[in-house]
Parts: C-alpha cells; sequence; structure tokens
C-alpha cells in the first residue's frame, strides 16, 4: 500500500505538467501520449530522483522556447513538442529506468543524469544561441556560420549549455541529498540505489552534459546537414546517449 501511494503522488505531478503543457501548446497530442511513457517509465524506475530531472528540464527548455521566439528560426512543431522529440530527449532515461527495474542498480544514476544534462545543454545552447545575432562558427572546421544552424557552436549557446547542464547537476545534487536522510532513500529513488559519483554531481552534470551538446553538434553537422543519414531527432538521440556514457565512464562505471 505503501509503495502504491508513493508512486501516485509522482504520477499525478507528471499528469498536472502534461494537462499544463497541452494548455500552453508545448506538446502535441502524441507528445503528451510519449511523456506519458516516459514519465510513467521513470517514476516506477527511479522514483522522484529520476522525474524531478525530467520535469526540470521539460519546464526550463519549454520557457526557454518562448524567449525571444520571433528572432529565432521558425520551428517545424509550432504546436508543441512531437512524440519522436520527447523519446529523443526522455528515451534514454527511460530505457534507464527500466533498466533499473530489470536488476541494473550500480551506474544506473551516473547515466541518468548524464542523460538529462545532455538533453538540458542542447536545449538551451539552442534556445539561446539562436535567438541572437553573435558570430557562430562550424564545430568541424570553425568556418562562421549563421547562429541557429546545425553544428553552429557560438559564445552564448556554450555557455547555456554548460548552465543548463549544470542545473540538472544541482538538481541531482539536491535530490541525492534529501535521499540520503534516514528513510528516504528509497521512496526518492525507487527502485534506483542512489549512490554520491566519484566525481560529484555538478561537475558530473556540466561535463557530461557538455560533451552530449558538442557530439549532438557534430552529428548535426555531418550525419544531419551534410549527409542527410539522421534527423534532428536522431541527432538529439545521440546526444543523450553520449552524456549517459560519459557520465557512467567518469562516475567509474558499474
Amino acid at each position: 500500500m505503501q509503495a502504491s501511494m508513493t508512486l501516485l503522488v509522482p504520477v499525478a505531478v507528471g499528469g498536472l505538467i502534461i494537462l499544463l503543457s497541452r494548455r500552453l501548446r508545448w506538446l502535441t497530442p502524441s507528445g503528451q501520449l510519449a511523456a506519458v511513457v516516459v514519465g510513467l517509465a521513470v517514476a516506477v524506475g527511479s522514483g522522484w530522483f529520476g522525474l524531478g530531472l525530467l520535469l526540470v528540464f521539460f519546464l526550463t527548455s519549454s520557457a526557454l522556447g518562448r524567449y525571444r521566439a520571433g528572432a529565432k528560426p521558425a520551428r517545424t512543431e509550432p504546436e508543441g513538442r512531437s512524440a519522436p522529440q520527447v523519446l529523443a530527449n526522455g528515451g534514454v532515461a527511460a530505457a534507464l529506468s527500466v533498466l533499473t527495474l530489470a536488476g541494473w542498480a550500480h551506474g544506473a544514476q551516473y547515466a541518468l543524469v548524464g542523460a538529462v544534462a545532455a538533453a538540458a545543454a542542447d536545449t538551451w545552447a539552442t534556445e539561446i544561441g539562436s535567438a541572437g545575432s553573435w558570430p557562430a562558427w562550424s564545430v568541424v572546421n570553425g568556418s562562421r556560420v549563421p547562429a541557429g544552424r546545425s553544428g553552429a557552436v557560438s559564445l552564448p549557446g556554450t555557455a547555456a549549455a554548460v548552465a543548463g547542464a549544470a542545473a540538472i547537476g544541482t538538481v541531482a545534487a539536491l535530490l541525492a541529498a534529501v535521499a540520503a536522510s534516514p528513510g528516504s532513500g528509497e521512496s526518492l529513488g525507487g527502485a534506483m540505489r542512489l549512490l554520491a559519483p566519484t566525481p560529484g554531481w555538478i561537475p558530473l552534470g556540466v561535463l557530461a552534459g557538455t560533451a552530449g551538446m558538442f557530439a549532438d553538434s557534430l552529428l548535426g553537422a555531418t550525419l544531419e546537414d551534410r549527409i542527410g543519414l539522421i534527423g534532428n531527432d536522431g541527432v538529439n538521440l545521440g546526444c543523450t546517449l553520449v552524456g549517459a556514457g560519459v557520465a557512467w565512464l567518469l562516475a567509474g562505471g558499474g
């Protein structure tokens, strides 16, 4: 009974966020369905720890999406994030939570933080980097390119990426601190073992998130922009996979 009530609270909060996103057009109908799937997987597998990271990412990214919206390139999804976009950014976190349920306890928390930090770093960099007329360069050859172009990096965008990754690392540190208090670990982390990683939560988030963001830029400039092998959703998925892998390695693996 206690486990059911523990799960009910994050699920209810996630439902309220989805209803809010529908009203504010942050998600399309397909995006709402994908968010339900991702949210349930994360809530069951990693509890408030994973769900809190995802909520901070989603709320901050949605808010930044409206920052100087008129100065940014036209969006392909003006009505909000679609299911592929939701899965590209949150699918790795959901998969890690499911793996936790399957018994992979050690290492999952590190990879989870890295995946969400990478998603936040990339989104913050895109929203800030494409909102101004500041100089930008190709991540491949260093040539000047328009701000907001796939594979472009700029100083404001990179600073925003570091800030976004640090924000996720900070939330992870706060949630881990709460989990360390007597009687809180199981309810906060769900099936996930919450341990303090070797490099610390904030450096872990910054390094993994920034690595994922640069991987996103590299994939966008090559496989997406030049070759056309994958689309933007595939690039975002690669970003979160790199962030998860880098965080797992930084923390010593599992």
